[in-house]
């Protein structure tokens, strides 16, 4: 099955899925930001850090690419994963490292744990 070859119904589910996604995700964001005094946005800890940032996005975006119009696989699940792991791993090591709230670090990695819970049972309800 790839990208655009999904019948009709599956993008109205797939929509309604997302919503709820989303809706849980700011809560809980909302909720940490909340319990560990987190102010403002999140942001670059350091000019090495956004420019990692950007590599990793170009680089899943070039392999999304090829994956989708050239190698013609269905491994862009996977993709999805390892992009979540290496963006959230990458701002929770960065807020460890750098913020002057040490406990800003619990924010990206509970991100990344409901990220992945998240996909996982997305792999368990459509595949």
């Amino acid at each position: 099955m790839y990208l655009f070859e999904i019948e009709k119904w599956a993008w109205i589910k797939a929509g309604v899925v997302l919503v709820v996604f989303f809706s849980l995700f700011f809560i809980l964001t909302w909720s940490i930001k909340k319990k560990v005094g987190i102010k403002g946005k999140t942001k670059y800890m350091t000019d090495h850090h956004k420019t990692l940032t950007v590599f990793i996005g170009i680089l899943f975006l070039v392999l999304v690419f090829l994956n989708e119009f050239i190698f013609r696989s269905s491994f862009l699940y996977y993709f999805w994963i390892g992009y979540v792991i290496l963006i959230l791993g990458l701002q929770a090591y960065m807020e460890w490292k750098y913020h002057e709230n040490r406990r800003a670090y619990f924010l990206p990695l509970s991100q990344l744990l409901y990220s992945a819970l998240f996909l996982l049972l997305i792999q368990w309800i459509y595949y």
